[in-house]
């Protein structure tokens, strides 16, 4: 029996627990009203509250109004508590840039999320089912996804639980007909205008010539698939933290671990530390990070969107924003000296013309007896890029004499002039 079966899966999965206020997102479709109706009859045993939302979503005009009144009609009959939200979808689409499928699941949700924060609502239940699923994942493989996509619609994510996941339409049709239960019919669902009715109505038929099954087979895949994904997320735990880390100059991957885990731990590990710099990453840029990381040379960066990687030795920096090379001069005087919030103490007996400026190509500094490149010098310490274009020198009559923090010159000893600099002295 039906009801028995989905008793025993919300059960088994943890999907509703005893005192649960549960929402029904309630189109007043047949998947819909199966779902409404289980669980209505299926209150008390589960000691749950069951109620019903319904949006009106602002698209084909009287059908829309009378699906509206028919899910009105059947809650008054059941004494089914009853909310309803109107939304025009067509004008939130093209003010976002989006699908009207897309807008009409954020509309769907935001309306979910207010009843739960307005009414003290536990969990909301969507009547997804094994055919929705495989048409899901039937899509992302079309669409070139991953493991997450091919693993199809989870059975609970956070609040949203889905406690007819596992039945076929046929099967609930089968029971909307044997409880005399009337629903509606969406038209929109009936052409091919949307990419997943398409599948629906043509791939799967076609795909049906080659496997009668191919809704089963479908959500197999998607069951051993996302039993992989929550095996290699588990995994990729376990080693994370040793491999990523923060330093003075940001967030960065050891490339040496790096190289030690698996392939399939290091692309997820890619897209997960990208995230902490708020950049999201698209498989190809994946591809050249690893790329990057087995051919790279210190220097070399890789531009992501809404930032950019930049490997430096053995560890590979994750930056958002993009890098701007500032320009700066400031003539420094004798005494204290306040630059960008930095206190910088100049002692200058002979008063030669002090100042701290930017870093210009090809400046070098003699020290040591020796001119070195100020770029050379800032490689050989080991210095990020991304921090090299923003150091600034010190010079004493034009002549580079200190690079501050990094390198002394020979200039500051022979004009007696002391510098002292965020705890750089150049006397020590």
């Amino acid at each position: 029996m039906i009801k028995e079966r989905v008793k025993k899966y919300i059960c088994e999965n943890g999907l509703l627990e005893k005192g649960d206020s549960v929402v029904v997102a309630f189109s007043g479709g047949a998947d819909s009203v199966c779902l409404l109706h289980m669980l209505y009859s299926l209150k008390d045993e589960l000691d749950i509250s069951v109620s019903a939302a319904h949006l009106h979503h602002g698209i084909r005009g009287e059908e829309a109004d009378r699906d509206a009144e028919f899910a009105k009609s059947f809650c008054e009959k059941y004494e089914i508590p009853f909310y309803i939200e109107y939304a025009n979808v067509p004008e939130l689409a093209k003010t976002l840039g989006i699908s009207e499928e897309e807008a009409g699941r954020n509309a769907r949700y935001d309306f979910f999320e207010s009843l739960i924060k307005q009414k003290s609502i536990s969990k909301i239940a969507t009547a997804h089912n094994k055919n929705d699923n495989a048409e899901t994942i039937l899509h992302h493989i079309i669409r070139g996804s991953g493991l997450g996509g091919i693993a199809g619609i989870p059975l609970k994510r956070g609040n949203i639980v889905r406690p007819i996941l596992f039945l076929e339409r046929k099967e609930i049709e089968c029971y909307c007909k044997e409880n005399n239960l009337d629903f509606v019919t969406d038209s929109t669902n009936l052409t091919q205008d949307y990419t997943r009715n398409k599948i629906r109505l043509g791939l799967f038929e076609y795909l049906k010539e080659f496997n009668p099954d191919i809704i089963s087979t479908l959500c197999r895949l998607g069951e051993n698939s996302s039993s992989d994904k929550s095996f290699i997320e588990e995994e990729l735990e376990k080693v994370k933290h040793a491999i990523a880390g923060e330093d003075e100059y940001g967030l960065f991957v050891d490339i040496d671990k790096f190289k030690n885990i698996h392939p399939s731990l290091q692309k997820r590990f890619f897209i997960d530390i990208s995230k902490k710099a708020n950049i999201d990453l698209e498989y190809k840029h994946v591809v050249m990070l690893i790329e990057l990381v087995g051919k790279g040379k210190t220097g070399k960066k890789v531009d992501l969107p809404g930032g950019y990687a930049e490997l430096s030795y053995n560890k590979l920096y994750f930056k958002s924003g993009y890098p701007e090379k500032e320009s700066f001069s400031y003539k420094l005087q004798n005494g204290d000296n306040f630059v960008n919030g930095l206190k910088i103490i100049c002692e200058n007996p002979k008063n030669r013309n002090v100042v701290l400026r930017s870093r210009q190509d090809g400046d070098k500094i003699l020290a040591g007896g020796m001119h070195k490149k100020v770029k050379k010098v800032l490689i050989d310490k080991k210095i990020p890029m991304h921090k090299r274009d923003n150091i600034g020198v010190i010079t004493v009559d034009g002549e580079v004499a200190a690079v501050p923090g990094v390198i002394t010159g020979d200039v500051l000893k022979k004009h007696n002039i002391k510098i002292y600099c965020g705890g750089f002295a150049n006397d020590k």
